[in-house]
């Protein structure tokens, strides 16, 4: 396993985390760190996030916390290079079940 893919599983662990504690359950709803990609310069770590319920404007105001959930984030994860945070809605959950319901009717 590459350093960025080990990397990667932490940062997973580490966001859902973060995000827990920056956003209150009815605002965030039920969400799911999908998956997490790093550069292999660390500059970007790209991440997916699907989610259920919660508000609207929840990745709006996701990207206006980017900074205080990358401190979170840092104070667990120790690396020379801090990459930037990027978040990317998830809809893999909701076409699959729109695709169930084409299939079912």
């Amino acid at each position: 396993m590459k350093r960025t893919d080990k990397l990667a599983l932490e940062f997973s662990r580490q966001v859902a985390s973060a995000i827990s504690q920056v956003f209150p359950m009815e605002e965030s709803g039920v969400f799911t760190v999908r998956h997490v990609e790093i550069l292999a310069d660390f500059s970007q770590a790209r991440i997916w996030i699907s989610r259920i319920g919660g508000d609207q404007d929840f990745f709006e105001r996701l990207e206006k916390a980017k900074n205080k959930i990358a401190r979170e984030v840092y104070k667990h994860i120790k690396i020379v290079k801090s990459p930037v945070l990027i978040f990317y809605e998830d809809f893999t959950g909701a076409n699959a079940q729109h695709i169930e319901t084409l299939i079912k009717s």
